[in-house]
């Protein structure tokens, strides 16, 4: 699982050298189960285990997350509402 990435860039990755890094979706599952933590302790924890959300990224991630989430339960919704 830890060579599958989202497409999800890290703030660090740059246009303009045409190098793009993504995170793992091992760091996105492992970033949601620790959500709730204070990002100092959430990178404590998480060290050596998966690699991390950056902080410039958390806020814009997590509105990501859930914008995402939200679209899907959207989705399942209207497939379940009768017409």
């Amino acid at each position: 699982m830890g060579n599958l990435y989202i497409c999800y860039t890290l703030c660090s990755s740059s246009e303009s050298d045409g190098k793009w890094d993504y995170y793992t979706l091992e760091c996105l599952l492992y970033f949601l189960k620790n959500i709730k933590r204070s990002h100092p302790d959430y990178v404590k924890q998480a060290r050596g285990e998966v690699p991390i959300v950056h902080r410039p990224d958390r806020r814009d991630l997590i509105a990501y997350l859930v914008s995402s989430l939200v679209a899907l339960l959207c989705l399942k919704i209207r497939v379940v509402t009768p017409n």
